[in-house]
């Protein structure tokens, strides 16, 4: 059996949005604590969450620092805004 990974639903579709969160343009893909270049290592699954402008299929792009002396080179991260809170499923536009 071949195991594929696969994303929760079609990136894109007509019934809703897509966004990607990528890294933070400001931070010209340099790490938050060393200053190294920081390099792709994948997207979750991505979610759907609900806002008051209607759905949008969030879809996290992660990174991990170039520089292996660095404590970021050993976890996936992205320090950009998501917008949902955490596990939730409400934008955070619905809780404000």
């Amino acid at each position: 059996m071949i195991n594929y990974i696969l994303m929760n639903r079609r990136t894109y579709s007509d019934d809703y949005d897509t966004l990607r969160i990528s890294y933070p343009p400001g931070l010209d893909n340099k790490c938050i604590i060393c200053g190294n270049d920081v390099t792709y290592c994948y997207s979750d699954n991505g979610k759907l969450v609900r806002t008051l402008e209607g759905e949008i299929y969030q879809v996290v792009n992660y990174y991990s620092c170039t520089n292996k002396d660095c404590k970021m080179s050993k976890i996936v991260f992205n320090p950009s805004p998501r917008i949902d809170y955490s596990g939730r499923h409400f934008g955070a536009d619905v809780f404000r």
